[in-house]
């Protein structure tokens, strides 16, 4: 397969920290936020030789984006009519379209939003010997769409939404290595896959909802949004809850842990 990727990251955050006071105390806390957005088309190839040919155009993937939504826009300018003419607009505008997005291709857009604070502290009990604490929360945001062209008249849409959260706690012990630690952590969230098919075959005697469908992926490329799909079909969704708890230690060379999941995962068909 050749993936072409496209994207962005932007990141801010704040960190305050005290060290070196009277009292042998050192305190510090954190925050940051981020967000993330990635393009990338993946296709099959069957050399390398074919994927060194490929165009360095293609790389910029929400151009490619554009494009594939140019050619929609010249099949859905037909308006669905029945004479000959709008009927070959339409064929090539859509040959256009399958030219651009083959067989096997997908194209996937990625965001990622995440959120963390944390405290820690430090306390000085004699001399070369502290104690040490620390609490930190993290919430994770993922929002996967993909576009699969699943063969000659038949786009899949897979829309995957996902948040998590994350808390960390550890206590420990320092003379000069570390003595003795005690740390706990939780993960728990959900992740639920909707699943589409759309049949955009040009033929209005066979498919005639192929302008409604076609329009619907038009939307989908240029907004990102199932919004219009949803409009024209209920999808298959299967969710995924997830509990992951996590304890453990250590005492000069010995280390211990204890891991506990649990997960549950429930599908639903458009008809109930």
């Amino acid at each position: 397969q050749l993936a072409d990727s496209f994207g962005f990251s932007v990141e801010g955050g704040l960190f305050i920290g005290v060290d070196g006071l009277p009292a042998k105390l050192g305190a510090g806390a954190q925050a940051k936020l981020s967000f993330t957005r990635t393009y990338t088309h993946i296709k099959p190839i069957k050399s390398v030789k074919a994927a060194l040919k490929e165009p360095y155009r293609n790389m910029a993937v929400p151009l490619l984006k554009k494009d594939f939504a140019k050619a929609l826009d010249k099949a859905i300018a037909t308006g669905g009519a029945a004479d000959e003419a709008s009927v070959k607009a339409l064929q090539d505008a859509m040959e256009e379209f399958k030219k651009q997005l083959a067989v096997g291709d997908s194209l996937l857009i990625s965001d990622s939003v995440s959120g963390l604070g944390g405290i820690q502290a430090s306390y000085g009990l004699a001399k070369n010997l502290s104690v040490h604490a620390s609490l930190a929360a993290s919430q994770v945001y993922i929002r996967r769409l993909q576009i699969f062209r699943k063969d000659a008249d038949t786009i899949q849409v897979y829309r995957d939404p996902a948040d998590f959260t994350v808390v960390q706690a550890a206590i420990g012990f320092d003379a000069y290595i570390p003595i003795f630690q005690v740390k706990f952590s939780r993960k728990a969230g959900e992740a639920t896959t909707f699943f589409y098919e759309l049949n955009v075959k040009p033929d209005l005697a066979e498919n005639p909802g192929a302008i409604a469908n076609i329009k619907a992926l038009r939307s989908l490329l240029v907004t990102n949004s199932t919004d219009a799909v949803e409009g024209l079909q209920k999808p298959f969704k299967i969710t995924h809850k997830f509990l992951e708890k996590e304890s453990g230690g250590q005492f000069l060379l010995w280390r211990w842990l204890n891991l506990e999941t649990n997960d549950r995962i429930r599908a639903t068909h458009p008809g109930g």
